[in-house]
Order: C-alpha cells, then structure tokens, then sequence
C-alpha cells in the first residue's frame, strides 16, 4: 500500500480502518506516530484523501472479510480454541 501511495510508514501504521474508504478507493491519512506516539499530522494541508489503486482496494477487500471470517471461526462459546487470546 505505501509503495502505491507514498505515504510514510509512519503514516501507514498509524492508519485505521476508518481512514479508508473502499467504495470510493482512497483513504484518509490524519495521523501518524512519532516517536511511537499516534498525533495528528503536521499541518491541515497535509491531511487529504489520498486515492488508492483498484488492486489495493480488492487485496483490502480480501483482508477485511478474512479477518470477519476468523472473528466468527473463533467467537466465544464456539468451543475452538482462539489463537489469539489462547482461552476457549
């Protein structure tokens, strides 16, 4: 994704969901971590939709509906063990 857009990694980490809009392919870049605090970024200017490639859009896509499908695969009372927590 950063090599795509040319954010910073220190935007890129700092990004949530809530920063990407996948109808509209672009994401929100608000923030970044400095000194490994999360703040917003320098100047207003510097805080503007940034647009994202198609295959960037489909790989999210992919990763956000994997991540749903593990959150109910190991949902509590499923009697799996989640692999994340280590509890039942």
């Amino acid at each position: 994704m950063a090599a795509s857009t040319g954010i910073r990694q220190s935007e890129l980490f700092a990004l949530k969901w809530s920063d990407i809009d996948l109808s509209a392919g672009t994401m929100n870049v608000a923030r970044s971590i400095v000194h490994g605090f999360v703040g917003p970024r320098k100047t207003e200017s510097s805080q503007k939709a940034v647009p994202l490639h198609h295959l960037v859009c489909e790989a999210l896509v992919m990763l956000k509906d994997r991540k749903a499908e593990g959150r109910r695969r190991f949902r509590r009372g499923s009697g799996r063990q989640d692999p994340l927590r280590g509890r039942r």
